[in-house]
C-alpha cells in the first residue's frame, strides 16, 4: 500500500498585519509547527490500524507527506489518500 497525506495548519495570528492582510515576512512553508512530521504520520497510521482500514501498518510501503498552511476558508485537516499496489 502507498500513503500520502497532506497536513493543513492555520497560521499564526503573527503572520498577519492588522488589517488582516498576510505580512511579507510569514514564512511560505509550514516549518515551525508542533509536531514533527514523522509523528503525525505515525498517528495517521496508527489510526488507520485501529480504524480497520488496514490490517497492519507495515502494509505500507510507500509514504509522501507534507505540512502545509491552510488556504482562504479552508478548515485545519489531514487529507489522506491510501492506494493499493500490485
Amino acid at each position: 500500500m502507498s500513503a500520502s497525506i497532506a497536513f493543513a495548519f492555520d497560521r499564526p495570528r503573527s503572520h498577519f498585519n492588522k488589517n488582516g492582510s498576510l505580512k511579507a515576512s510569514a514564512p511560505t512553508h509550514c516549518s515551525k509547527r508542533i509536531g514533527d512530521l514523522d509523528k503525525l504520520c505515525r498517528a495517521v497510521f496508527d489510526s488507520l490500524d485501529t480504524a480497520n482500514v488496514v490490517n497492519d501498518d507495515s502494509q505500507f510501503v510507500s509514504l509522501y507527506a507534507h505540512r502545509r498552511f491552510t488556504l482562504k476558508n479552508e478548515q485545519p485537516c489531514a487529507i489522506i489518500t491510501v492506494t493499493a499496489l500490485d
